[in-house]
């Protein structure tokens, strides 16, 4: 069985992600960081406590074989 891009765990991969997120316009936030945890990656903003889930797509709104979804709101 061949793993998912998002559960693959490599450098390569993380700077996929961190890359696709910056093409689909998260990039006007400067503190993105990839992080892999709980078997899958993540873009973390370190300064306001926001995650986006990597998720495997294709097609409009995805980049590089990923879209991703906010799944921790800012922390005021």
């Amino acid at each position: 069985m061949t793993k998912l891009q998002t559960e693959t765990n490599t450098v390569n991969m993380g700077r996929r992600v961190k890359n696709a997120g910056f093409e689909l316009r998260l990039g006007h936030i400067s503190d993105l960081q990839p992080v892999f945890e709980h078997g899958q990656w993540w873009l973390r903003n370190s300064r306001t406590g926001e995650d986006w889930a990597a998720c495997d797509a294709e097609g409009p709104g995805s980049h590089d074989g990923f879209s991703f979804e906010l799944v921790t709101q800012r922390q005021e």
